[in-house]
């Protein structure tokens, strides 16, 4: 086991620059144990300083350790710490890490892990076995992984007291927790980047499979920039700027691509409310594969396109805009609030269990390309205080618990029907008008009818009718009643009144047409035995009354109207504007 020892008062020094400047070689290819005990080693900069006890490919060596306070100089030059990758050998240790000032360090140990703290700024490539740790430090100055850093599931420590970038692979095939930290001094705008090479990659499943920290409570500017992070499915991706309560981090952004995937774990990006940040932007989303995702940002805004379906929790300060993609199922588990933003979700299909708000001229807007929209009983979606418009479309249902929108309001199934799913009594309430469309079923029913609070109009048109009944609403409009086509093929209801089709005015002269004539025209039709056709006018003053035992029904309801009688009847005689009701007689 005998090996190098340098021990108090030794040092070794030299001017030399070159690539063999200090080379301490233990063991050989035959056998050997020994370690190596560093204290300081200087050589000029930009030299290469060699610590070995794997020399000649020797698999039993032992460690690479230095004293407290010493330092591995060679500037602008190369370190290169090694020991075997078989055996339980390490490099440096958690309580006396490895101190170096150089440009490029290399380390390869056993499971005894490496742990090296670099004094401004290197270029790293560390490898460890089994359950050896990676600890790699940059006290200043930008820490780069330079070539893969990956051990087998020990846990990968990268920190700067300014920069990170990752220009080749972290974590490689083991399952390694991995949590970065970046600009940890809180000052400065250095943040954390991922090159095209720079992948992130762990089997580990746990809540805490990759963590990335950016900045600190005392300060810091710094962003985040994502390219590709593949955790364990189950795991836990977490970003962060807004480390230990900072409040003036940048932004998280994916600009060239790639995805987050954590399986059917979650994903969590924050940044600061208080500021200008963002998560992702309008035309480069962060793209995520996950169960559960979780946003925060500042003004900036949310943008995330999930490609399999999740459950979102949003919040965007000020103005930020708020929007949300999956290709499955888009659940809002938790509350998606802006300040004033639009706020835009789509799915293939959606199911609202919480809340989702903003507020001065921002909207809402909610889609599900093939599927229903379901909101859960007692949830909200309000633009309130303020004048936004809110509106849902879906290919299938909508269900409808709450929606306060201080502008209008538009729902629209183009597949489905339109329901109550709220035990209280209000659906839609607005501070403009309200459309809700039905295209492939009803708007409520007769049990359940959908309630509404509108200040201008509401038009409604549904194409289904379950037990002749197409449309239920009860509420106040503006004009206290609903506007409609004739195409509707069921009975509407507003507060308990039929409003279409109204029935015939049998034997009651006058009654219930509600048609005025105007220079009428009477002409027989051939083709109806007996049918008289009236034209019609907005205004006037004679009203028609029906035959004693006839039928009446309108064409459009505004242009003609056709008297049927009974076979041993007279058809009506023509009277001008001015002259008394026409009567049909037999």
């Amino acid at each position: 086991a005998q090996g190098f020892a340098m021990n108090a008062g030794g040092a070794i020094t030299t001017t030399d620059a070159s690539a063999a400047a200090v080379a301490i070689n233990v063991n050989t290819a035959l056998g050997g144990t020994g370690g190596a005990a560093l204290r300081s080693i200087t050589t000029g900069s930009g030299g290469t300083l060699t610590v070995a006890t794997d020399t000649g490919g020797n698999a039993t060596g032992g460690s690479i350790t230095q004293t407290a306070a010493t330092l591995l100089n060679v500037g602008t030059g190369t370190v290169a710490l090694t020991t075997p990758t078989a055996g339980a050998s390490g490099i440096g240790t958690a309580g006396a890490n490895i101190r170096t000032t150089a440009d490029t360090i290399t380390a390869a140990a056993g499971s005894g892990g490496v742990f090296i703290t670099e004094t401004d700024g290197a270029a790293f490539t560390a490898t460890a076995i089994g359950a050896g740790p990676i600890s790699l430090t940059s006290t200043t100055g930008t820490l780069t992984v330079a070539g893969p850093i990956s051990t087998g599931s020990g846990a990968i420590t990268l920190s700067s007291g300014d920069a990170v970038a990752l220009n080749a692979n972290v974590g490689g095939a083991g399952s390694s927790p991995i949590t970065i930290n970046v600009n940890t001094d809180g000052a400065g705008a250095e943040g954390f980047t991922q090159n095209a090479l720079g992948t992130i990659t762990t089997t580990n499943a746990g809540a805490g499979a990759v963590a990335i920290n950016v900045n600190a409570a005392a300060g810091g500017t710094g962003g985040a920039t994502l390219t590709n992070i593949t955790v364990g499915s189950g795991g836990g991706i977490t970003v962060a700027t807004d480390t230990g309560g900072n409040a003036t981090g940048g932004s998280i952004i994916q600009p060239g691509g790639g995805l987050l995937d954590a399986g059917t774990g979650a994903v969590t990006l924050t940044t600061p409310v208080a500021g200008a940040s963002s998560v992702g932007a309008p035309a480069a989303k962060i793209q995520v594969t996950a169960d559960s995702v979780t946003a925060t940002s500042g003004s900036g805004g949310v943008f995330i396109n999930e490609t399999d379906g999740a459950s979102f929790t949003a919040t965007a300060g000020g103005s930020g805009p708020i929007n949300l993609m999956t290709g499955g199922t888009l659940t809002v588990a938790g509350p998606i609030t802006s300040g004033t933003g639009a706020i835009d979700l789509m799915g293939a299909s959606i199911v609202q269990n919480a809340n989702v708000s903003t507020a001065g001229t921002g909207t809402i807007s909610a889609t599900a390309t093939t599927g229903p929209i379901t909101m859960a009983d007692g949830t909200t979606s309000s633009t309130t205080p303020g004048t936004g418009d809110i509106n849902y479309n879906a290919a299938g249902t909508i269900t409808l618990a709450t929606l306060l929108a201080g502008g209008a309001a538009g729902v629209n199934s183009t597949g489905g029907s339109i329901l109550d799913g709220n035990v209280a009594a209000l659906n839609v309430a607005t501070g403009a008008g309200a459309t809700l469309l039905a295209g492939g079923g009803i708007i409520g029913t007769l049990v359940a009818p959908i309630d509404v609070q509108v200040t201008n109009l509401a038009n409604v048109n549904a194409t289904g009718q379950i037990g002749g009944v197409s449309i239920v609403i009860n509420g106040t409009t503006g004009d206290n009643t609903l506007h409609f086509p004739f195409t509707v093929p069921g009975r509407i209801y507003f507060n308990g009144t039929l409003l279409y089709p109204l029935p015939p005015p049998l034997n009651f002269p006058g009654s219930g047409l509600g048609g005025i004539l105007e220079e009428m025209a009477m002409t027989l039709q051939g083709s109806v035995p007996r049918a008289v056709t009236l034209k019609l006018a907005p205004s006037g003053s004679v009203m028609l009354s029906a035959c004693e035992e006839g039928t009446i029904s309108a064409a459009d309801g505004t242009e003609e109207l056709q008297i049927y009688c009974p076979a041993d009847s007279e058809p009506a005689e023509t009277q001008p504007a001015e002259a008394q009701p026409a009567e049909t007689s037999r």
